[in-house]
């Protein structure tokens, strides 16, 4: 069975890029993308969010 997407929960989006705890797991999940897996953030609210997200390359956002 091969992973074709990952889901990032909101729990691991709140808060980054200032929420350290949040940033490790959040960053390495994201880092999917480089392995041609789909990687879908749920939940990002925030300008600061967004742009974390953005700027990792992440392929869909859900606010």
């Amino acid at each position: 069975m091969e992973v074709v997407i990952i889901k990032i929960d909101r729990s691991f989006v709140t808060g980054v890029p200032n929420a350290i705890e949040n940033v490790p797991i959040t960053s390495a999940m994201i880092n999917a993308h480089d392995l041609n897996i789909k990687v879908v953030c749920e939940g990002v609210e925030t300008e600061e969010e967004l742009q974390y997200i953005m700027d990792k390359c992440s392929d869909e956002l859900q606010g």
